[in-house]
């Protein structure tokens, strides 16, 4: 009846032994995509808040956005995210020296800034009447 757990203990040894994470640790270091320039999101109009949306966003070998999904965040600040996210401008990803596709995960930030009260001018404009006689 041991039989089987002793063979699960050793396929989970020869899973995780020093052999096998030391032949992944020696596989190529992938040089990871960045922002060219930073985005720039339109706050929407009928945004009342603070709201991060987290992208992901799918690269091709030259860095250009081949797609976008929203990953977390609310309308109306998604939408605005994904169209500044859709023409962002990354570098390309690269794996020892060939620059490779890659899907990476873009946080777009909007910040709420509460109309400011301008004030009103307290002057009057002229009455009809003195602005007949200081044409005269």
């Amino acid at each position: 009846m041991r039989l089987p757990f002793v063979a699960a203990g050793a396929l989970a040894l020869a899973l995780f032994s020093p052999l096998t994470l030391h032949a992944e640790a020696r596989a190529p270091e992938v040089k990871l995509p960045e922002l060219i320039a930073p985005l720039a999101p339109e706050y929407p109009s009928n945004g009342t808040r603070n709201q991060r949306v987290v992208l992901r966003v799918t690269l091709d070998t030259e860095g250009k956005v081949t797609g976008v999904d929203v990953t977390t965040g609310d309308e109306p600040y998604a939408s605005a995210a994904v169209r500044a996210a859709q023409n962002g401008r990354f570098t390309p990803a690269e794996r020892a020296g060939v620059f490779i596709p890659a899907t990476i995960l873009v946080a777009v930030d909007f910040t709420y800034s509460a109309p400011t009260a301008k004030p009103v001018s307290q002057r009057r404009p002229p009455s009809r009447s003195s602005a007949k006689t200081a044409k005269k």
